[in-house]
């Protein structure tokens, strides 16, 4: 027997939010794959199937809205978030680069590229969410 839950839970401890979602066993998509496949056809299918039902119960918050139109220097999403939203991201990726400001013969060029990697980790669920 299989348990399978359907439901998605969040939890929060201090001010970190995190979702957990379960899907469908996987079991079907692996018996789907041809019987004569080859290893690198299999191991490349169940890492895609794996990746495909992460990326499709990705729970998006603002930040990941406000970081992709950042990145892209779009608006396309702003439905998605507030101006009260994006002080808050631009608040929290500020302390966080912070956390840098210390370091010695650091240039505005190395800052603008921490920026924009901080700015790349919080987009990629979107952009991954985006391609399935």
């Amino acid at each position: 027997n299989t348990l399978v839950f359907d439901e998605a839970y969040e939890f929060e401890h201090h001010t970190t939010v995190g979702h957990l979602s379960l899907t469908e066993p996987m079991n079907p998509h692996i018996d789907a794959i041809a019987p004569d496949a080859d290893k690198a056809t299999i191991v490349s299918q169940v890492c895609s199937d794996i990746d495909n039902a992460i990326h499709s119960h990705y729970k998006l918050y603002p930040i990941n809205y406000i970081a992709y139109d950042q990145l892209t220097g779009e608006s396309r999403f702003k439905d998605r978030y507030t101006a009260s939203d994006m002080e808050k991201v631009e608040t929290y990726i500020g302390s966080q680069l912070a956390k840098v400001d210390d370091v010695k013969d650091l240039t505005a060029s190395d800052m603008d590229y921490m920026r924009k990697m901080v700015l790349t980790m919080y987009a990629n669920p979107l952009r991954n969410k985006l391609k399935i």
